[in-house]
């Protein structure tokens, strides 16, 4: 069976999700040593469940779990596009294959956002983060590099 694509679009919904989605804000924090506040996140979460047209979530489910989620937030660019960018993807550790509702995920977002004439998203991933690397180098995704972004620590 294919995975079960289900968009948030209610503050209860994400309040219904936040157990799953403050595992995978407490994994990042601890892998990746990012300082991600789950407060901030939930606000911003609610506020683009609540805002259909600056926000996209999706939660993919596998045997009736969640098993995957992905938040996109509407970003307009230096030229004026509206373009949307990835705030976070994380898929479950503990269930088996759930690496592969990525696509399914991108799916279900591209015809949303094709649907609202939207032509280009965003997604980035730290320099040490390999697989998602791996992954958006991979023509199976589709992504292309377009840009190098430098960091400076202050």
């Amino acid at each position: 069976m294919g995975a079960i694509i289900k968009r948030l679009t209610t503050a209860l919904e994400v309040v219904n999700h936040w157990d799953y989605i403050n595992t995978a804000i407490l994994d990042l924090k601890l892998r990746y040593k990012e300082p991600l506040n789950a407060e901030q996140m939930f606000a911003t979460l609610c506020w683009l469940a609540t805002t259909p047209l600056k926000g996209w979530i999706g939660v993919a489910y596998s045997d009736e779990k969640p098993s995957a989620f992905v938040a996109l937030q509407e970003l307009i660019t230096h030229d004026n596009r509206k373009t949307f960018q990835v705030l976070l993807y994380w898929h479950s550790k503990d269930i088996p294959n759930s690496s592969k509702q990525t696509l399914p995920l991108m799916t279900e977002f591209e015809t949303w956002a094709l649907s609202q004439g939207i032509k280009k998203y965003q997604v980035s991933t730290r320099r040490d983060s390999g697989a998602a690397i791996r992954c958006f180098q991979s023509a199976e995704y589709g992504f292309k590099r377009a840009f190098t972004t430098y960091e400076k620590t202050l």
